[in-house]
């Protein structure tokens, strides 16, 4: 019996293909469409051709599924989907992060929810059109995911989070062919797929309009608040985090006759931080939620090449475990050569060549690194100014008495002035300056503290949101595994039923035919003595000559059947 695999539809060309190479392959494959989102016509023209979710969309994925001749069938996952993707989606932007929701899909939909239903179908493996590959190590054992053949067109680094047992059930048929290839093939088979044009936009925003999409949902993050540069000094002011990103230039409404970027965000304070290029240029990041592929932990510094954004040309880097190293863990990246603005939210994937050694989520602690970073700065060029101020104005009195006549210090009335002089100024100092500077820095510091103790205590209750989500999936798991237990045993039951009845009524038909039979042969019989009677008598007139009443008729008949009978 053929292997049975479910392939993911989307109504583009390259889960097309996808499905097709299976069937080529001898794969029993069913096609399923995910409605992950409530469709809605965009108003603009040029952005309603395949869109998620669309109609037209759905009619075409059902087209190649009746071209391939594989059964098609439309779930609607949209409940899940908002639990877990549009909603991590809009708090992460409210955290002022930026997230990858393809990497969420794909690890709690596509590879999940999706995995959990085509095992109960008693599916192998989920199938999808990603540019990407996966192997097996014979050594370790370990599946292996690999950048696909098309370089453009890789997805690997969407597929990082997936773990040993998703890898293990997924399948990348397109993985080792190029895009032109996959439209060929498409044109080969007749795919109404062939020409349609890529999607570019997020699959649940067909409008691409995220900002409006977030503002309906998250009205929150779209307050108001200051933009200050590395100084602290207000420059203007911003109109929600949800609008920026770190590393971006464009949008900010600033005058400021040169270009700046964002820096940094900081929720706690609801603050847009700008700076020069330099600033959003960073050798060192730490990222969190990691997942590892190719090994099952890292033990200690690694060298890799580390790709913080999808096209970003991956960097040479070392990556070193602030923990234990294992799956979920924290490490630290720190690249040959700055990057320019890694934002937190985004992924970092390692790679070994093509091989994907892991990845992991750029942390938002780098954005208060940032800022705690600079009050540092702020910090120690303050007392370097004390001491320029201090030690310059305390040298006056000594160079004035050494005019004098003394020498440069004089045991007289110069080292009294001078300790005066010394401690008056610093004391004027710490009053007027330096100590409203160190409080407000301490102020600063309980604030990024405030807001370290948030985005832990946030990551906690996403862990346990998560640990619940995955019992719940397990528990639906266990369900449908019930549900098609007692459904295989009613429709045995049914059959043996139906078996029954009919053996039952073949026996009944049996029975009714050989009586019918019977009656047959009987009525036969009567017809034929009958027949013979009038035979005889015709016979016996012509041969006696004489006419037979009735009565002498039936005599010589029976006579004769009965010697008939007694012969035979």
């Amino acid at each position: 019996m053929a292997e049975r695999i479910v392939v993911g539809l989307s109504g583009g060309v390259d889960s097309s293909v996808a499905a097709a190479l299976l069937v080529e392959q001898g794969f029993d494959v069913v096609g399923i469409t995910l409605r992950v989102w409530p469709w809605h016509e965009s108003d603009d023209p040029a952005k309603r051709f395949g869109s998620c979710c669309s109609p037209a969309t759905v009619d075409d994925a059902r087209q190649v599924a009746r071209r391939l001749g594989i059964p098609y069938y439309l779930l609607n996952s949209a409940e899940e989907f908002e639990r877990t993707v549009i909603e991590n989606f809009a708090r992460e932007y409210e955290a002022g992060r930026t997230p990858v929701p393809c990497t969420v899909c794909n690890r709690e939909i596509k590879f999940g929810s999706l995995l959990h239903r085509a095992r109960a179908w008693d599916a192998a493996a989920v199938a999808t059109g990603h540019y990407a590959r996966v192997t097996r190590d014979p050594r370790t054992e370990r599946f292996l995911l690999w950048r696909g053949a098309d370089a453009r067109k890789d997805q690997s680094d969407f597929l990082w989070p997936l773990s040993q047992a998703q890898l293990g059930a997924a399948r990348f048929p397109v993985g080792a062919l190029s895009k032109p290839e996959v439209r060929d093939k498409a044109r080969t088979l007749g795919l109404v797929t062939a020409e349609k044009p890529e999607s570019q936009e997020i699959c649940f925003i067909p409008d691409d309009d995220y900002r409006g999409f977030l503002r309906a949902r998250v009205p929150g993050a779209f307050r108001r608040g200051p933009i200050v540069d590395g100084a602290g000094r207000v420059v203007g002011e911003h109109e929600g985090l949800a609008n920026y990103t770190v590393g971006q230039r464009r949008g900010l409404g600033l005058a400021l006759g040169r270009t700046v970027y964002v820096s940094a965000l900081d929720p706690a304070t609801n603050t847009v931080v700008v700076g020069d290029a330099g600033d959003v240029d960073v050798e060192t990041l730490v990222a969190d939620q990691t997942n590892w592929i190719a090994i099952e932990r890292l033990e200690g510094p690694l060298t890799v090449t580390a790709q913080i954004r999808h096209r970003h040309e991956p960097a040479r880097a070392t990556v070193w475990p602030l923990d234990n190293g294992h799956v979920g863990g924290q490490v630290r990246v720190r690249f040959e050569s700055p990057q320019r603005a890694p934002a937190p939210g985004q992924s970092v994937v390692f790679y070994d060549g093509d091989l994907v050694v892991g990845g992991g989520v750029i942390s938002g602690r780098r954005a208060v690194f940032l800022i705690s970073q600079r009050g540092t700065a702020g910090e120690l060029t303050m007392r370097r100014l004390l001491a320029f101020i201090v030690l310059p104005a305390s040298l006056v009195p000594t160079v004035a008495f050494a005019s004098e006549g003394g020498g440069l210090i004089s045991l007289d009335k110069s080292l009294i002035i001078q300790a005066f002089n010394f401690l008056l100024l610093l004391f004027l100092l710490s009053k007027l300056l330096y100590k409203p500077l160190m409080a407000k820095m301490d102020e600063r510091s309980q604030a990024i503290q405030k807001s370290l103790d948030e985005a832990q205590a946030a990551r906690a209750e996403a862990q346990k949101e998560r640990a619940e989500h995955a019992a719940k999936i397990q528990a639906a798991h266990a369900e449908a595994q019930q549900i098609r237990a007692e459904a295989l045993k009613d429709a045995a039951d049914e059959q043996r039923r139906l078996v029954e009845a009919a053996k039952a009524e073949a026996a009944r038909l049996v029975t009714s035919a050989r009586q019918e039979m019977e009656q047959d042969v009987r009525r036969a019989r009567q017809e034929l003595r009958q027949e013979v009677a009038d035979l005889a008598i015709s016979a016996a007139e012509r041969l006696i000559k004489k006419s037979l009443n009735e009565a002498d008729h039936r005599r010589i008949v029976d006579d004769a059947i009965g010697r008939t009978g007694q012969k035979n």
